[in-house]
C-alpha cells in the first residue's frame, strides 16, 4: 500500500498533495497526518469532493487510510 506523508506540508498545500496522490495511486493508500485535527479535516474534506473517504488506521490514529465510497444500492 502506498503511503503519503504530510509531515512538513503546510495546511494550504495539503489539498494539492492529496489530489496528486489520488491521480497517481490506487486506493486504498495510507496518509500520515500526525495527530493534527486540522490536517485530518483538510484531508477528509478534499477526499469528500472526490467521492472518497478516509478512516483512521487501526492502532495508529496519526494515519488515515483512503478508500472509495461504497455505492448505495
Amino acid at each position: 500500500m502506498k503511503t503519503i506523508d504530510l509531515h512538513g506540508i503546510k495546511h494550504n498545500e495539503v489539498e494539492k498533495v492529496i489530489l496528486d496522490a489520488v491521480c497517481k495511486y490506487d486506493v486504498p493508500f495510507r496518509t500520515i497526518t500526525g495527530h493534527s485535527f486540522m490536517m485530518k479535516r483538510i484531508v477528509k474534506d478534499t477526499l469528500d469532493i472526490l467521492d472518497l473517504y478516509a478512516r483512521e488506521e487501526i492502532g495508529n490514529d496519526g494515519c488515515l487510510i483512503v478508500f472509495e465510497k461504497r455505492k448505495k444500492k
